[in-house]
């Protein structure tokens, strides 16, 4: 059975799927303030599979269909740490393609066709930042200074261990002219950066900013 199939749910089903990540208000908030979710989400998908194909077994198939008509199933579900992405049995390494394939679309100039990828990706595991990063890229492309806002504190949120989230959003607000919101979340790079080998280049950019 092909993921298409599964994941052709309406948007208030990909709302009721989604929302025990953030809570039912966070949720639906999301997925309604984006225009044509559904359509968009499906574009993504169907990029995502022109470059990596995926089929899916009949139990991940009843599985996912089952939890989509009962959303505080998938709750239960959630709070064992289950993802979409876990329930289609698609692996990091084929996650990781996917994410690979959406991040060479930066050079591309679609931020539409970016939306739709990093939409797909998020539908299918929420809870990793770099996802919702390039969303509030795709965002910032699109001349959506408050939608782009939103989604990078959703990455900060997520991703509150690592710097990466912190001083993307920085760099974005730095150039919307917010230098003083921009500082405060340079220093916290800074500050969450300290100690780990593999953000000195970011960072030193950090600090290069804060003077």
């Amino acid at each position: 059975m092909e993921i298409e199939e599964i994941l052709n749910a309406s948007k208030e089903e990909i709302a009721k799927t989604l929302s025990p990540y953030f809570g039912d208000e966070e949720g639906e908030k999301l997925l309604f303030e984006l225009n044509d979710y559904l359509e968009k989400m499906r574009r993504g998908l169907n990029y995502c599979l022109s470059k990596r194909p995926i089929a899916l077994d009949k139990e991940a198939a009843a599985a996912l269909r089952q939890l989509l008509e009962k959303p505080g199933e998938l709750a239960k579900e959630v709070e064992k740490g289950k993802t979409l992405q876990s329930l289609l049995n698609i692996s990091n390494e084929e996650l990781e393609e996917f994410y690979q394939t959406s991040l060479k679309l930066f050079g591309e100039k679609d931020p539409l066709l970016l939306e739709s990828v990093f939409l797909f990706l998020i539908t299918l595991n929420p809870l990793l930042y770099p996802f919702w990063l390039g969303l509030a890229a795709a965002k910032a492309d699109q001349n959506n200074p408050e939608e782009a806002e939103r989604l990078y504190k959703i990455a900060c949120k997520i991703g509150f261990s690592s710097p990466e989230p912190s001083f993307y959003f920085a760099e974005y607000l730095r150039g919307q002219g917010k230098r003083e919101e921009a500082h405060d979340l340079y220093k916290e790079t800074v500050k969450k950066a300290a100690d780990k080998p593999e953000f000195l280049s970011l960072e030193s950019e950090a600090r290069s900013r804060l003077r």
